[in-house]
């Protein structure tokens, strides 16, 4: 039982790949989204902007790749979420053309 809560625990920390820089107050994910405090990056593929880790399905969907430059920050109501730029919806409606 301690081997499968060990396990589930190193999955857990696996699954998220935001690190918070403690002096500026952002952060910078390892596939280079930026993150605002309190909102976190994860998910198997970085696509989840949460204000705390969220696991999810470990696949591959080209939108993903759009994450990866696109800040997480709190959003008009509080919840945390993807700032859609210019710049991230043009990359989202190209994504979504590919895979059609």
């Amino acid at each position: 039982m301690r081997l499968l809560a060990t396990l589930a625990v190193a999955c857990a920390c696996a699954c998220v790949t935001e690190r918070v820089d403690p002096r500026g107050g952002a952060a910078v994910q390892r596939r280079s989204a930026r993150v605002v405090e309190p909102c976190v990056v994860s998910g198997c593929s970085g696509q989840l902007c949460a204000r705390q880790a969220l696991f999810s399905t470990c696949e591959w969907r080209p939108e993903y790749a759009c994450f990866a430059r696109a800040t997480c920050a709190p959003q008009a109501g509080g919840a945390c979420g993807w700032i859609m730029t210019d710049e991230l919806r043009a990359c989202l409606d190209a994504a979504a053309k590919e895979a059609r």
